[in-house]
């Protein structure tokens, strides 16, 4: 791996075959931990300016399983690649999806991990966004009623009970298990938690403040942070995806394509998500320019709600699934 890295690392952009070379190496830095800002901007710039943004990285890690097996079968080597560039999607074997947008689920696999305790996948979550954190660090974000004695045990607890669920799940689908969540070992009371590198985890948390398109924005958000998590932990990164998820909306306004009932879903949401927005003035205009007479009534039934803060019946008025 290292003589890949060097290879893509001291050869200009026209020696490289393929696109699907920048986003390898991309990874492979990754792994090393090696990855920084810099080295998305300079090579996704050159990829034909498809690739602008670094989220971009993270939507074709599909594409690794196939490229890598290239390099251990065949060799490194332009012709290798140049075979495989079309390569499927491969899905890795372990793929867990993680929802905390309006509910909180996971899945192995496509397959529902059932009989997880809600704090252990608040537990997942606090780890995947809070990389290199420790159990202590866990115990207090998730237990801040108990001692520190206690909160650990809580902790430790939580972490057992979700990797026993997922390894049970990991053998009913054929796979060898092997725990989600790993810590240094015994004798350690304040280790280090992190995903076990066996696992893909996706997380609708991540992938929404990672995207700047409207339209992937309202779909990917479908309600709030880890619902009813009252923490100071959630609380934070909930106003963080709340900001970004409104800030794009707003930006999304401008789209001179938006019919009038989707910029009438859009104010919605965007009052709904941040109750700072003053969307009476534009639901005042829309009512005022739209033809439509339903619009017109529900922008109307809108600013009532506002004005007697009634931001939990705004999704009711929402006319655009």
């Amino acid at each position: 791996m290292d003589v890949a890295v060097e290879f893509l690392s001291t050869h200009p952009p026209d020696e490289r075959p393929t696109n699907a070379l920048l986003v390898l190496r991309a990874e492979l830095l990754r792994r090393r931990g090696e990855l920084r800002q810099e080295h998305l901007a300079l090579n996704f710039a050159w990829a034909e300016g498809k690739i602008t943004h670094e989220h971009d990285l993270f939507r074709v890690l599909g594409l690794f399983p196939a490229l890598l097996a290239v390099v251990l079968t065949e060799g490194w080597g332009p012709p290798s690649f140049q075979r495989h560039q079309h390569a499927p999607k491969v899905a890795l074997s372990r793929t867990l999806h993680l929802r905390t947008l309006g509910q909180v689920s996971l899945t192995l696999n496509g397959t529902p991990v059932n009989a997880v305790l809600d704090k252990a996948l608040q537990a997942l979550t606090y780890v995947l966004l809070e990389p290199g954190t420790q159990q202590d660090s866990v115990a207090d974000a998730l237990w801040s009623d108990k001692d520190l004695r206690r909160g650990r045990q809580s902790a430790r607890s939580a972490r057992q009970s979700l990797n026993t669920q997922i390894k049970a799940l990991q053998t009913d689908l054929g796979l060898p298990a092997v725990p989600l969540i790993v810590s240094p070992g015994r004798g350690r009371e304040n280790s280090a938690w992190t995903i076990a590198k066996n696992f893909e985890l996706r997380c609708d948390a991540q992938d929404v403040l990672m995207q700047v398109d409207p339209a992937q924005v309202e779909q990917l958000y479908q309600g709030p942070f880890l619902p009813g998590n009252d923490s100071e932990w959630a609380a934070h990164w909930r106003r963080n995806i709340d900001d970004h998820v409104a800030a794009v909306l707003r930006q999304g306004m401008n789209d001179p394509n938006l019919t009038p009932r989707q910029s009438l879903d859009r104010l919605l949401r965007i009052a709904r998500i941040d109750p700072g927005f003053q969307a009476e003035q534009d639901l005042q205009a829309l009512a005022l320019e739209c033809r439509d007479p339903v619009v017109s009534r529900t922008a109307q039934a809108a600013i009532s709600y506002i004005q007697q803060g009634e931001w939990d019946l705004l999704p009711s008025l929402r006319m655009v699934n």
